[in-house]
C-alpha cells in the first residue's frame, strides 16, 4: 500500500490558522478525528495551537487514552511548549514527549505493551482506575529506561530534538520524577483540575509527594514542587507547605533547589495564563472558572512568594498586569458582543427557531461570565473602566426592560428576561433601583 504524502507546511499553516480560531464543538471534532489515526504523523502538529484551550477544555474535550498519555498524566504540569522551555529550566519540552514515549514503549516486552494497548483501549484519560492500573507496569519501566539513557549510551539512529547533554538531562529529569508518578497520579486523581476542594482536603496529600521527592533528591524535589505550585497555588498555602518541607528535609539542597522552583513557575506563569482571544472561544462558564483560577493563583503566589522573595516581586507584579489587562479587555468585548449586540438582534428580528430558552440561557450565562470576571479583577486591582462599562450595559438593558411590553411575542425577550440580565450584572439591589429609575 503506497503511503499518504505528508501534509505541506503551507497546508499545515493554513490548517492551524483555522484551528487557531475555532469554536469548541469544532475543536472537539478536530481533535476526536485526529486521535482516531493509528499514525498521527504530521496531523500531531494541527493540535498544538490548541493545547493552551485543550487544558482549559477538559470537561469538553475528552481526551481517549494511550501508552504516551499515560506516561505523561504525572508530569503533564510539569510540560511546557519548546518555545517557552528555556535551559536550565524545571520544565520539560514537549518536543522531546515523542522520543520518551517511544523509549518507554520499547522497554516494555511486546507481550506486555500488547496487553496494556488492550486494557486502555475504549478508555479515556478520565478513568482513573484504568490510568492508574496501566502506570502501574508503565512508569516504573519508563523510569528505568530513562535513567539508564541519562548516563549511557542514546540507541542508535535517535533523531535529537536538541543537543544531547539536554536530552539526557531531561530524560533523567523525567525518570526521576516518575518514580513518583503513581504518588502524584492518585494525588490527582483525587483532585482533578478545576475542583474546589478545601484546602485541608489536599494538604496531607502534597504533604507527602513532597517528603517522598526530597527524600530523592533536591532536584526532585524542586520538580514536584513545581508541579504542585502549578496545579495547587490556587487552592492554599502550597508555597508555605514546601518550605515547611524543605527545612525538614534531611537530604540537605532542598530550600536551594526551591528558590529555582519558584523562578521557574513565575518566570513561566504568563505564557501558562490566558489570554483575551483565547478566552472568547470558550464556554462562557469556563472562562468564568479560567479567569477566578487565574486570579486565584496570581493572588495566593503575591501573598505567599511576594513576602518572603522581595526579589521576586517585580515578577509578580507583571503577571499580576498581565491578568488584570486580560479581564480588561476581555469584559468589554463580552459585553458587547455576546450581550449587548445579540439582544439587540433578537429584539429586531426574534429568535430563531433553534433559539428558544436556550438563547435565552446563552444570554444568562454571558452576563454571569462579565459579573464573575469583574469580580475576579477587583481582587487583583479595582477598576472605574470596567465598573463604567458595566453600568452602561446594565443603564441600556435596563431602559430596554422598562420599554417592554408584559406579554412580548414568544420570539422576543420579555421585560422579566431582561429584567433578569439587569440583576446578573448589577446584583439584586443595585438592579432594583436602576430599573425604578429607568421607569
Amino acid at each position: 500500500m503506497t503511503a499518504r504524502p505528508a501534509l505541506d507546511r503551507r497546508t499545515l499553516a493554513e490548517l492551524s490558522a483555522r484551528i487557531a480560531t475555532a469554536r469548541p464543538e469544532a475543536i472537539r471534532a478536530v481533535v476526536a478525528l485526529i486521535d482516531r489515526l493509528p499514525n498521527r504523523g504530521d496531523a500531531d502538529a494541527l493540535i498544538a495551537p490548541m493545547r493552551p484551550r485543550l487544558t482549559m477544555m477538559r470537561d469538553l474535550v475528552r481526551r481517549p487514552a494511550s501508552l504516551g498519555r499515560v506516561l505523561g498524566h504525572p508530569v503533564e504540569d510539569l510540560l511546557v511548549s519548546p518555545d517557552l522551555w528555556r535551559r536550565g529550566s524545571l520544565s520539560v519540552p514537549r518536543s522531546i514527549m515523542p522520543i520518551a514515549i517511544s523509549l518507554a514503549a520499547e522497554a516494555l516486552p511486546i507481550a506486555t505493551r500488547r496487553e496494556l494497548h488492550d486494557r486502555i483501549s475504549g478508555a479515556t484519560m478520565d478513568d482513573a482506575a484504568c490510568v492508574g492500573a496501566v502506570g502501574a507496569v508503565l512508569w516504573p519501566a519508563a523510569s528505568a529506561r530513562f535513567a539508564e539513557l541519562a548516563s549511557g549510551p542514546l540507541p542508535a539512529g535517535l533523531a535529537l530534538p536538541m543537543r544531547e547533554a539536554d536530552l539526557r538531562g531531561l530524560l533523567g529529569a523525567l525518570g526521576e520524577t516518575l518514580r513518583l508518578a503513581p504518588d502524584l497520579a492518585a494525588l490527582l486523581a483525587a483532585n482533578p483540575r478545576g475542583s474546589t476542594a478545601a484546602w485541608e482536603h489536599v494538604e496531607h496529600g502534597l504533604r507527602d509527594a513532597m517528603s517522598r521527592a526530597a527524600a530523592l533528591s533536591p532536584d526532585c524535589f524542586a520538580r514536584v514542587g513545581l508541579i504542585l505550585m502549578r496545579r495547587f497555588m490556587a487552592t492554599g498555602p502550597v508555597v508555605a507547605l514546601l518550605r515547611d518541607v524543605a527545612v525538614q528535609s534531611t537530604s540537605g539542597g532542598a530550600e536551594r533547589r526551591l528558590a529555582a522552583a519558584l523562578d521557574s513557575f513565575l518566570a513561566e506563569l504568563p505564557e501558562q495564563l490566558p489570554d483575551a482571544a483565547a478566552l472568547a472561544l470558550l464556554p462562557h462558564q469556563v472562562q468564568q472558572h479560567v479567569i477566578a483560577d487565574a486570579v486565584a493563583t496570581v493572588d495566593r503566589a503575591t501573598a505567599e512568594i511576594g513576602t518572603w522573595q522581595a526579589e521576586r516581586r517585580d515578577n509578580l507584579r507583571e503577571v499580576q498586569a498581565h491578568v488584570t489587562g486580560v479581564i480588561r479587555r476581555r469584559v468589554p468585548q463580552c459585553l458587547a458582543s455576546e450581550l449587548l449586540a445579540p439582544v439587540a438582534r433578537i429584539q429586531a428580528e426574534g429568535l430563531d427557531r433553534n433559539g428558544g430558552p436556550a438563547g435565552l440561557e446563552g444570554l444568562e450565562a454571558a452576563a454571569r461570565a462579565v459579573s464573575a470576571m469583574a469580580g475576579s479583577a477587583r481582587r487583583l486591582a479595582p477598576s472605574e473602566e470596567l465598573a463604567i462599562e458595566i453600568r452602561r450595559a446594565v443603564d441600556t438593558l435596563a431602559a430596554l426592560a422598562v420599554s417592554a411590553p408584559q406579554g412580548a411575542p414568544a420570539d422576543r425577550l420579555g421585560r422579566t428576561d431582561l429584567a433578569r440580565l439587569v440583576e446578573i450584572l448589577a446584583g439584586p439591589d443595585q438592579a432594583e433601583r436602576v430599573l425604578g429609575t429607568a421607569a
